[in-house]
């Protein structure tokens, strides 16, 4: 289900400037779909309202600006503008203590005539989402692929499912993931993922970045299906 974020995040990679620190914290947003608008509150939006509850107090103790990083796939429509209903959902949570990404970031000056409601999947926004990872000292978020991508670009992450349901869970256990934590240990796991050394981080998490999804310095996922695909096609039968 995430090849093809994979793929996008291989071209993203041919492309991607040089990168240094610019945010303290990413935070992914999940917040996509009707329900989250609705009266009906399931464990996944439990779980994520925690987590952002943990999150601003987390940033309000340690004076912190978050920048999340808005849904990249959304179902727009004439009626519903779901990227400004999720800007207003996250500015009243942080009390408009926050910032959004932008392709403008990666991009310079975006184009609004290509940023349209008939093309919701706008490959730019998860390219300035990727980005903004990469320039983030650590990206929060809960049961989303853009941490799989970060985290196996290197980037510290922290993975956070405060439900009781294990399908939310980081693919793989580690330092990166929390299940049911208090506040007192996510605010101790961030603090002690951001100020580990390089060696560090690399040492604990290396093997499991190149488990979880492989890339290959010098050849591109693209580049293997690309050679498998013109193998087969001079295959002398």
């Amino acid at each position: 289900t995430c090849a093809l974020p994979i793929l996008v995040n291989d071209l993203y990679l041919r492309i991607r400037p040089e990168v240094s620190i610019k945010h303290q914290v990413l935070f992914v947003s999940t917040v996509k779909d009707e329900s989250w608008w609705g009266q009906s509150i399931g464990e996944r939006r439990q779980g994520y309202e925690l987590l952002t509850s943990y999150l601003r107090q987390f940033c309000e103790k340690f004076e912190v600006l978050p920048l999340i990083a808005l849904t990249i796939d959304r179902d727009h429509s004439p009626e519903l503008r779901e990227d400004e209903l999720e800007k207003a959902w996250f500015r009243s949570r942080f009390l408009e203590n926050v910032e959004f990404s932008h392709p403008g970031s990666l991009f310079g000056r975006r184009d609004d005539s290509e940023h349209s409601d008939r093309a919701p999947k706008y490959r730019k926004e998860r390219y300035a989402t990727y980005f903004a990872s990469d320039s983030s000292r650590i990206t929060i978020g809960m049961s989303s692929t853009v941490l799989w991508e970060s985290f196996a670009r290197g980037n510290r992450i922290l993975s956070v499912n405060l439900t009781g349901n294990e399908a939310f869970d980081f693919p793989i256990h580690g330092v990166w993931s929390l299940r049911n934590p208090t506040y007192e240990e996510f605010e101790k796991r961030i603090q002690d993922i951001i100020h580990m050394e390089d060696a560090e981080w690399d040492r604990v998490s290396l093997s499991a970045r190149k488990f979880l999804v492989r890339q290959e310095v010098d050849r591109s996922s693209i580049d293997l299906i690309r050679a498998e695909i013109v193998g087969e096609l001079n295959f002398d039968r």
